[in-house]
C-alpha cells in the first residue's frame, strides 16, 4: 500500500525536487535545511555506488547516465547555496563546519593538503581512467554496429532466428551503443563537476578571506583560517559525493554488461547499509547527529517500502508492449532462453496472461527470466490451461518463497480434510464455488483467523486459486499456497486448522 501510494505522488516529489533546485540556485537556503539536503546528497551517492558494485545491479543502474548528469546538478546547486552562505555572512550549517573543523584539526595546511589529494585522487585516477574506459567502449560500439546488424541479418535469412527475435536483437544492439555514448558523455559531466568543485573552494577561500579582512575586521591569519575551515568542509561536502558517483560510474563501465535485476529500483539491503554508515558518521565526534539521524531514517524507511509496483497486484500494469520490452530486454542476456520458449512454448499474448493471473495474488511478474524457466519446466500447455499455470507456480516455488516467506519462516492455517473434501465435491461439479459456500468460507476466515490482518492459508493444488477467488472480496486480505509451492527450507508454522467439523 505505501510502495502504490509512493507511485501515485511521485510526480509530486520530482516537482518538489525541482523546485527545491531552483530555490537553491536563487534565494538563500536555511542553515538546517542546507544540513539536511548536503547529508541527502552524500547518501545517495553512496547508495549509488553500492547499486553498481552489486553482483546483480538494481535498476537505478539502468538510468546511471541521467543519474550522474542529476547528482552533478544537484552538487552545483548546493556548492552554489552553501558559497552564498559562506560568503553572504550567514550560517553555513553545522554540517560544513564540522566536515571542515575535522579535515583541518587547527592546521589549514593539512587541511588543504587532504583535499587536494582527494581531488587529485578523483581527477587523476578515477575519472580519466573511466572516462578513458568509457570513451573506448562507446567508440567499439559505434564501430561494431554495422557489422553485427549484418550478422544479425544473416542468422536471420538462414533460419536460426525468426523475425520477431531478429528485431529484438537489433533493438538490444541499438541500445547497448546508446547507453555506451550516454556513459561517455556522463563521465565528461562528472569531470567538469570535480573542476567546478575545485574552482569554487579557492573563490570561497580568497573572496571569504578578503571580505573577512575588509568588512568583518578580522586579521589575515584569522580570516584565512576560519574561511580555510568552511571552503574545505564546503569542498569535501562536494567532493566526496562526487568522487563516490565517479568510482560508480567507472564500476559500470568496467565491468562485463550484466542485465540489473528487474524486480528491484533499489536493493532494501543497500538502504539499509547506506542508513548504518550516516547514522555511525553522525555519532562520530565532531559531527551534528540530527542531520545523519534524519537521513538514516528515511533511508530505514524507504528501505521497508515494496520495491516495485509490478510486483504488488498491480495487474493493470501489465500489458501486451510491457511483456514485449521485457522479451527484448531479456534476448539482449539470455537468448536462447528466449528462443526455446517464446514463442515455442508460450506466445506474448498468452505470457501477458499468465503475468497478469499471477499478479492477481501478488505473485512477482517482473522478472521474466525467472518465470520463463518456470514455463521451460512446466513444458506445453496443452488443453488444461489451469492444472498448466499451477505447474508454473511450482515451478516458481523460490519466487513464492521469497515473497511470502522472506525471512524462510510461514505461520499459516490449514484447510482441515472434512473442508478440502466438501471443496473438491463443489468443484466437481461446477468450475467454482457457489454463493452459499462462499459466504461460508468467508465467515469460517473471518471468525477463525484470529485477528490477523492477512490470512495465509495452506491448501490442497486442486482447490487453492478455487479457493483464493473465493476469499478475495472479503473482508481479509488472503494469500492461498499448495504445500508444493514452497521451497523445502521454508519452516512451516501451523496456526490452525479451518474445518467445520473440527
Amino acid at each position: 500500500m505505501m510502495g502504490r501510494a509512493l507511485v501515485r505522488v511521485g510526480p509530486w516529489l520530482r516537482g518538489g525536487a525541482l523546485a527545491l533546485l531552483l530555490a537553491a540556485l536563487i534565494a538563500p537556503m536555511p542553515a538546517a535545511l542546507l544540513d539536511a539536503l548536503l547529508v541527502a546528497n552524500l547518501a545517495a551517492s553512496l547508495v549509488v555506488l553500492l547499486s553498481c558494485a552489486a553482483p546483480r545491479p538494481p535498476r537505478v543502474v539502468n538510468a546511471l547516465p541521467a543519474v550522474l548528469l542529476g547528482g552533478a546538478l544537484v552538487r552545483l546547486a548546493l556548492e552554489l547555496a552553501a558559497s552564498r552562505a559562506i560568503l553572504g555572512g550567514g550560517s553555513p550549517g553545522a554540517v560544513i563546519a564540522a566536515f571542515g573543523s575535522v579535515a583541518v584539526r587547527g592546521d589549514a595546511v593539512v587541511g588543504a593538503a587532504v583535499f587536494v589529494i582527494l581531488t587529485v585522487v578523483q581527477l587523476v585516477v578515477v575519472v580519466q581512467g573511466g572516462e578513458r574506459v568509457a570513451e573506448v567502449a562507446a567508440r567499439f560500439a559505434l564501430d561494431a554496429m554495422p557489422g553485427q546488424q549484418l550478422a544479425i541479418d544473416a542468422t536471420a535469412r538462414g533460419g536460426a532466428i525468426d523475425a520477431r527475435q531478429a528485431r529484438r536483437e537489433r533493438e538490444a544492439l541499438e541500445q547497448r551503443a546508446q547507453r555506451a555514448g550516454a556513459m561517455d558523455g556522463a563521465m565528461r559531466f562528472v569531470k567538469g563537476d570535480a573542476v567546478a568543485g575545485v574552482v569554487i573552494v579557492l573563490v570561497n577561500l580568497i573572496a571569504g578571506t578578503l571580505l573577512g579582512i575588509s568588512r568583518g575586521g578580522l586579521a589575515p591569519g584569522a580570516a584565512a583560517a576560519r574561511y580555510a575551515t568552511l571552503a574545505i568542509g564546503q569542498g569535501l561536502l562536494a567532493q566526496v559525493p562526487s568522487m563516490l558517483l565517479a568510482v560508480a560510474a567507472a564500476l559500470s563501465v568496467s565491468r562485463p554488461l550484466v542485465r540489473p535485476d528487474d524486480r528491484r529500483l533499489v536493493a532494501s539491503s543497500t538502504l539499509r547499509a547506506c542508513a548504518g554508515v550516516m547514522l555511525l558518521v553522525g555519532v562520530a565526534p565532531g559531527f551534528p547527529l540530527w542531520p545523519f539521524a534524519l537521513v538514516a531514517a528515511a533511508l530505514a524507511a524507504l528501505s521497508l517500502l515494496p520495491q516495485a509496483p509490478e510486483e504488488s497486484a498491480v495487474v493493470d500494469r501489465i500489458d501486451i508492449d510491457d511483456t514485449e520490452r521485457r522479451l527484448d530486454e531479456l534476448s539482449v542476456d539470455a537468448p536462447a532462453l528466449v528462443r526455446a520458449t517464446s514463442p515455442a512454448l508460450i506466445s506474448a499474448t498468452e505470457l501477458t496472461a499468465l503475468r497478469r493471473w499471477l499478479a492477481e495474488e501478488e505473485v512477482p511478474a517482473g522478472d521474466l527470466r525467472a518465470l520463463l524457466e518456470a514455463v521451460l519446466r512446466a513444458g506445453a500447455a496443452g488443453d488444461a490451461a489451469e492444472r498448466w499455470r499451477s505447474r508454473v507456480r511450482e515451478a516458481l516455488g523460490p519466487v513464492l518463497s521469497a515473497r511470502f516467506a522472506p525471512q524462510g519462516e510461514l505461520a499459516v492455517w490449514m484447510i482441515g480434510p472434512t473442508l478440502e473434501g466438501a471443496l473438491r465435491d463443489e468443484l466437481a461439479r461446477r468450475p467454482t464455488f457457489g454463493a452459499a459456500l462462499t459466504d461460508d468460507l468467508r465467515t469460517m476466515v473471518d471468525g477463525g483467523c484470529a485477528s490477523d490482518e492477512t490470512v495465509t492459508l495452506l491448501a490442497a493444488q486442486p482447490v487453492r486459486r478455487a479457493l483464493w477467488e473465493s476469499l478475495r472480496a472479503g473482508r481479509r486480505r488472503c494469500v492461498v499456497l499448495a504445500p508444493e509451492e514452497l521451497g523445502a527450507t521454508v519452516k512451516i508454522t501451523v496456526r490452525g486448522v479451518l474445518d467445520p467439523m473440527g
